[in-house]
């Protein structure tokens, strides 16, 4: 069997850092952070592959604080683009620039360019899923399945282990 893919959007690595930095958050962002974490553990073990846009690096850049403390940064760093968190990036090439364009041209979708690429990116990197934290990438796209592609909430992956209760406590 193949090992699935799933994608992440710059909010799903801003809320683990608020996370990790243990700025406030809401219940349910609490509980979307915990998801988020659990599938990049499943990312480090090989049991699944986590892919993001090269965009995340822009995108992905304060927890609150602007400018962010520097641990903030270097954690962001870290996480994005080590490697070490079993993170794929997907860089933006004309044809996945194409793609975001045919999403508009073919699809209707008419959600900024940003969303747009992160879409395209998941799309081409053959993503089932597309863990989006704050909930309205769905919203600006319209849509939550695009070409076979579920844009969710972390806590709705289907990859996650559901004998876990805590990460579900709100």
């Amino acid at each position: 069997m193949a090992t699935p893919n799933i994608y992440f959007d710059a909010c799903a690595f801003i809320e683990i850092a608020k996370g990790q930095f243990s700025v406030a958050q809401s219940p349910d962002r609490v509980a979307e952070t915990k998801a988020c974490r659990q599938l990049l553990t499943l990312a480090r073990n090989g049991e699944i592959q986590i892919y993001t846009s090269t965009l995340t690096i822009a995108e992905a850049v304060h927890i609150g604080d602007v400018p962010p403390k520097e641990e903030a940064q270097k954690f962001l760093e870290r996480l994005v683009l080590s490697g070490r968190d079993g993170v794929i990036m997907v860089s933006p090439d004309p044809f996945i620039v194409e793609m975001a364009r045919d999403l508009t041209w073919k699809n209707g979708i008419a959600g900024g360019v940003a969303d747009r690429i992160h879409i395209a990116s998941a799309l081409h990197a053959k993503c089932d899923e597309m863990i989006s934290v704050d909930g309205k990438l769905a919203k600006r796209a319209n849509t939550h399945k695009i070409e076979g592609l579920s844009i969710i909430a972390a806590i709705n992956s289907r990859y996650l282990p559901r004998q876990d209760n805590d990460l579900f406590e709100k």
